[in-house]
């Protein structure tokens, strides 16, 4: 009974996220949706985007998903170039919609601890942050979360994102690429398909 008890609460913390193409809609419609299971912020923000000087930079942070949630820390890492525009996008907990209506879900598979990578700057939360800040559709917020977890490694469990716009579904999966990556190797900081 014990294991029972053990076994499903760790199931009902597990984000489930629902992937819809058009061709899977009566009307041609993408959709997504997901169940953000566990302790998260749960405060809803928007967050302005912006014109940006160059040579300006962006704070990157580890934790930003459990930043009201008693005990857990937000933790800077560093700083990368700032991009010359940024769009609004809605922060919670999981980020998920920007203003170009590319819409994100999330759900976490863990995977294998041995492809952990400490030293990875990015956690998922924070790439859905840069991804809606700087994408105008699902295609591009993908190539741009890619490009951020190789180029600065992924530091966080595997995760799946499902992604959508008014014409494209997109699942993104990421983990990172072991514990020998190291920030400026020439292997890539993330493994994501």
């Amino acid at each position: 009974m014990l294991v029972l008890i053990v076994g499903y609460g760790v199931t009902a913390l597990a984000c489930t996220s629902i992937l819809v193409g058009k061709d899977a809609s009566v009307d041609g419609s993408t959709m997504v949706t997901h169940t953000c299971d566990g302790s998260y912020d749960a405060r809803l923000q928007v967050i302005a985007g912006g014109v940006h000087e160059e040579g300006e930079t962006v704070s990157i942070y580890k934790g930003l998903c459990q930043a009201t949630v008693p005990g857990r820390t937000v933790s800077y890492v560093g700083e990368i170039p700032q991009v010359p525009e940024t769009y609004t996008y809605f922060h919670i907990g999981y980020p998920f919609m920007n203003e170009h209506q590319v819409i994100i879900g999330e759900t976490t598979w863990s995977g294998e601890r041995a492809l952990r990578n400490s030293q990875g700057w990015m956690t998922i939360e924070q790439l859905q942050v840069l991804g809606l800040q700087r994408g105008t559709t699902a295609r591009e917020v993908i190539q741009i979360m890619g490009e951020l977890a190789e180029k600065y490694g992924y530091g966080d469990g595997g995760e799946g994102l499902t992604v959508i716009d008014g014409d494209e579904a997109w699942l993104f999966e990421v983990c990172g690429p072991g514990p020998f990556w190291s920030p400026g190797s020439e292997e890539p900081g993330a493994v994501w398909v």
